[in-house]
């Protein structure tokens, strides 16, 4: 049986390392949509307008200038279901394993494609 305290000490841990990971940086923030897309491998224009929004808008976020609103933060969780503490700050604890392969790889491909 795993005592209290190592259990609390795994905690804690935990909780240094998200702190430290997490960066909600305007620019950090833009890098993490430009995974996302491209993720899905989705274009700017594609994913724009997945989430009602102009492809400029969308380049001014990539590009750090801005982020997106809470309705639309919301939106994103809904539609590519990536975790909230990782989207507003790059916590990657909570990511799936699909989910990091994903973001470090691009979409799965069907089986019948030919790899290039």
């Amino acid at each position: 049986m795993v005592s209290r305290a190592r259990k609390n000490a795994r905690m804690a841990k935990r909780i240094r390392e998200n702190l430290l990971a997490f960066d909600a940086s305007k620019e950090a923030y833009g890098k993490r949509m430009i995974q996302l897309r491209e993720g899905f491998g989705l274009s700017q224009k594609e994913m724009a307008e997945r989430l009602g929004m102009t492809s400029g808008a969308l380049n001014k976020i990539e590009k750090g200038k801005q982020r997106l609103s809470p309705e639309r933060t919301l939106l994103l969780w809904q539609k590519f279901g990536f975790p909230l503490q990782w989207l507003l700050g790059g916590v990657e604890s909570d990511l799936t394993q699909e989910q990091r392969d994903r973001l470090r790889y691009g979409p799965p491909r069907a089986q019948d494609e030919p790899s290039s």
